[in-house]
């Protein structure tokens, strides 16, 4: 019979580090936070790293064993993907950078929690 869709293991493919560190950016295009600390667009055929230059912003500040706390968002409107983890020694998400479409700016952010 006819198979709608098949699952192919590809080595070498960087994964996401959790389930809620998905976004949906467009038709067909997720956005992820690897577990490399990269973040990545994904059309359904290969992985593309957006660059190192953002990956070694997040590998300064990021908490390796924590990376399954981390989120990523996507808002339509302004064309920014969030994308928070966790900071160097803590246990809650409270570091990010927000990614400019389609210029890929880049802009850290960070919260203090129970700050006023």
């Amino acid at each position: 019979g006819v198979v709608p869709f098949r699952f192919e293991f590809r080595p070498n493919v960087i994964g996401p580090v959790a389930t809620q560190a998905v976004a949906p950016i467009a038709e067909g295009i997720h956005a992820y936070l690897g577990i490399d600390g990269a973040i990545y667009l994904f059309d359904g055929t290969q992985p593309r790293s957006l660059g190192p230059q953002i990956q070694k912003h997040i590998d300064k500040v990021i908490t390796p064993d924590r990376l399954a706390r981390s989120w990523v968002a996507w808002d339509k409107a302004q064309q920014f993907l969030w994308v928070v983890y966790p900071a160097v020694g803590g246990t809650e998400p409270s570091r990010g950078v927000v990614v400019a479409f389609p210029e890929m700016q880049c802009y850290p952010v960070r919260w203090n929690k129970g700050a006023s």
